[in-house]
């Protein structure tokens, strides 16, 4: 193709006026020497602007990686729009503090940062540019989402009343294996006078760990019986014979409130994020015109 047929389809695909997609596609069948680069998916108005998303924008991933669709891609371009509009669009200079602040926080130097943005297609001012749109975004959903997202205490305390989790009961226990000394029969009688305190033996224990009552085996559950600070009967095993010291127990009961405080919270902010969401997004909708070149992709907004 030659340059000038080049640039013509450039200006027409790239022009961000509805009325000449009729002449992109009429120009494109009528004249084979010419290729299309790009097309117009949508063009949007709102009273803080217009933006256009291209055939291309609407296929790539983000600069993170993540694919979108295409009504992800102009809810994005909306809420650009409404940073424009509050004046909450990040200047040159914090848009180079974000990306230096995300360099050192994944130790990536500017060589590989640019790689980044090349990996999920986009030059480094194309990478940078989306930058600033997502930070721009990010402000506006702290602006109109999650700054009111607060939970009340009174709501945190309800929930957990009302859905208890119950932590299992657990045991903190020595173990001791005892080689047999003499006489078996007689040996064990030692072990058991030494267990009711009628008898000194100098007898090694393991480390004292916890463990719950599901994990004990089914032949240990006689654990779950015993009296803190009592030594179980003598269990004959291949190595001699194996003893419980059992120090504490703790019965079944609730998880503390403070253990759970800050997933109550979340699992409270989920439905109320939810709704906060799709209320600004319809909003936006219906505040702006959208034009869709492609029927397939019309939406009831």
């Amino acid at each position: 193709m030659n340059t000038k047929n080049l640039l013509y389809v450039l200006l027409l695909a790239l022009s961000g006026l509805p009325m000449h997609a009729t002449s992109v596609a009429e120009t494109y069948a009528k004249n084979k020497n010419l290729y299309l680069v790009d097309t117009i998916k949508v063009v949007i108005y709102s009273e803080d602007g217009a933006d256009i998303v291209t055939q291309s924008e609407s296929e790539r991933p983000g600069i993170d990686g993540t694919f979108r669709s295409l009504d992800d891609v102009v809810f994005e371009r909306l809420m650009y729009l409404d940073a424009k509009r509050f004046k909450m669009l990040p200047d040159e200079e914090a848009i180079d503090k974000n990306l230096q602040a995300v360099q050192k926080e994944n130790n990536l130097n500017p060589e590989q940062l640019k790689n980044v943005f090349k990996q999920a297609g986009y030059t480094f001012e194309e990478g940078r540019m989306e930058f600033a749109r997502m930070t721009a975004v990010g402000s506006m959903l702290e602006f109109r989402i999650r700054s009111r997202l607060i939970v009340p205490e009174r709501e945190v305390v309800a929930y957990y009343n009302e859905h208890p989790v119950m932590e299992p009961a657990s045991y903190y226990i020595e173990r001791a294996v005892v080689p047999v000394e003499g006489d078996e029969a007689t040996f064990e009688e030692r072990l058991k006078k030494f267990i009711v305190g009628k008898h000194s033996m100098a007898i090694v224990w393991s480390a004292p760990f916890w463990i719950n009552e599901a994990d004990l085996a089914e032949d240990k559950q006689f654990i779950t019986t015993m009296k803190e600070g009592s030594i179980s009967d003598p269990h004959k095993i291949a190595e001699g014979f194996e003893l419980f010291h059992l120090k504490q127990a703790k019965p079944e009961r609730p998880v503390p409130l403070e253990a759970r405080y800050r997933e109550i919270a979340n699992i409270l902010r989920k439905p109320r994020y939810d709704f906060l969401m799709e209320d600004y997004k319809k909003n936006l909708f219906n505040a702006s015109s959208i034009i869709y070149f492609d029927e397939a992709d019309k939406k009831v907004k």
